[in-house]
């Protein structure tokens, strides 16, 4: 399953995938700049927009 890791660049920035990333095979991640911890209440449209893409992008299929 495709799993959005989103960071926000003052807070844990790419440790959110990386931590992500020991239980999920299919993991993207996207890092919100000029963000402090909170990318929901920071940058509202900027996270929306990585969700949107996240979901219209085709997911792959997992491999054994």
């Amino acid at each position: 399953m495709p799993v959005l890791a989103v960071g926000a660049a003052g807070g844990y920035a790419v440790a959110s995938a990386s931590t992500i990333r020991r239980v999920a095979r299919d993991v993207r991640d996207v890092l919100i700049k000029r963000c402090g911890h909170y990318p929901a209440e920071e940058w509202p449209a900027e996270l929306g927009v990585a969700i949107q893409n996240f979901l219209a992008e085709p997911s792959t299929p997992a491999t054994a």
